[in-house]
């Protein structure tokens, strides 16, 4: 496929990554994002096993495993009982990263500009017309051959009108206490879920640091933020005394809260636009699969051009991802209620039917892969792509 100019509205983990894999085969890129200098909005994430194969592919595989934390798996626990809930625990050599979104987005940028990536900053896109991007004061940047939407959910939820999902989440880091290789949770049956998530250093902090959530209802975060902070801290350390030790020097203006949406668009591509990652299908976090997703969808579009050529790839890549996305969006809308809902009726069914299964070693099996996210071949036919991306990681992980 002869050289293309690609404009990309998002700097985010979407549109770095499709961008360094295009600038990898030879094409043009222009990034365009509303804030005056690059920056990741967020805490954490997992990088799950079936991304490790994208990865090295972009050159930045060494670098994710050097400074993200290695995941042994899941474990989560009803706080009154102490009854283990979840139980998920990745095989010898199988394992998910926990990583900084500062970590990952310093990772990617480092790499987007090493490639003579063009960054565009200060510029909020309003819209993607044609072979133009528009941004909300009226600049129109135009030439390009075809234009990627990697906004994030905000421009999915913009597009559709959705309001968000029921539940959200409060994010925040903290100086890691312990050498822990495990996500783990306490839940308070469905309506309160406390997680702890190792996710090492960021390159320019050697600190290790680790991750923080608490689940919250998005029509309590006002009450929240002028509510007594002391007295929430001490609720949360009754909860999960654990949790508590690590509050001790939070600041309530440290914690940040997300709000989630279940939606998709129709099409991924449309009018010389291809929409990545959750800027095309978004859900809950409750799989931790969002990054994976936009690193995968950025991944596929590439392969389709090679595979396909430049008209052919945005139908082929919308073909490729489908069984794979709806798979994962499917299974986080069935999950998430059970762990971040009002229904007293769920969590019973959680803590009296699935749990004894997730502890089972044959299911065992069946959770492992749908977490690591490869339950479901990311492209059809390319199956042992990925599979050596694992065993790649694996041996690079050892070596370390």
């Amino acid at each position: 496929m002869a050289p293309k100019h690609f404009g990309i509205a998002g700097a985010g983990i979407a549109g770095l990554s499709f961008g360094i894999l295009a600038l990898l085969d030879g094409h043009k890129v222009d990034i365009f994002d509303q804030f005056e200098k690059p920056l990741a909005v967020g805490s954490g994430f997992v990088l799950q096993a079936v991304s490790f194969a994208v990865l090295d592919e972009m050159g930045i595989l060494d670098d994710v495993l050097k400074y993200g934390a290695e995941l042994s798996g899941l474990h989560g626990r009803e706080a009154n009982s102490d009854q283990v809930i979840l139980d998920v625990r990745f095989r010898k050599g199988r394992f998910g990263i926990g990583i900084q979104r500062a970590t990952i987005h310093s990772i990617l940028l480092k790499r987007y500009k090493e490639l003579g990536g063009q960054l565009n900053m200060g510029l909020h896109v309003s819209s993607l017309e044609a072979s133009k991007i528009i941004t909300e004061n009226g600049q129109s940047f135009g030439g390009f051959d075809l234009l990627i939407d990697a906004r994030g959910s905000g421009a999915l939820r913009s597009f559709r009108q959705k309001s968000s999902l029921k539940y959200g989440a409060l994010w925040w880091n903290v100086p890691t206490k312990d050498n822990s290789k495990w996500l783990r949770q306490r839940y308070l049956g469905a309506s309160n879920m406390l997680g702890l998530m190792p996710m090492n250093t960021h390159p320019n902090n050697p600190t290790p640091q680790s991750a923080m959530f608490w689940s919250l209802k998005c029509s309590d975060y006002e009450e929240w933020m002028v509510g007594d902070f002391s007295q929430w801290k001490e609720e949360a350390a009754n909860i999960w005394p654990e949790f508590g030790d690590n509050l001790e020097n939070v600041k309530k203006e440290e914690i940040h809260f997300s709000e989630y949406i279940h939606d998709k668009r129709k099409t991924p591509y449309q009018d010389n636009c291809v929409c990545l990652g959750d800027s095309q299908q978004a859900s809950s976090p409750q799989l931790g699969q969002g990054a994976n997703m936009a690193i995968l969808d950025s991944f596929t579009l590439i392969w389709a051009f090679r595979t396909y050529g430049f008209q052919d790839g945005p139908m082929r890549y919308a073909k490729a991802r489908k069984m794979h996305r709806e798979f994962y969006q499917f299974a986080s809308f069935l999950f998430t209620p059970l762990y971040q809902s009002d229904s007293r009726f769920l969590a019973g069914i959680r803590n009296y039917i699935l749990a004894p299964l997730s502890i089972n070693k044959l299911s065992n099996v069946v959770l492992e892969r749908l977490v690591l996210g490869n339950i479901v071949t990311p492209i059809y036919g390319e199956k042992r792509f990925f599979d050596k991306g694992i065993e790649n990681a694996i041996g690079k992980k050892m070596n370390l």
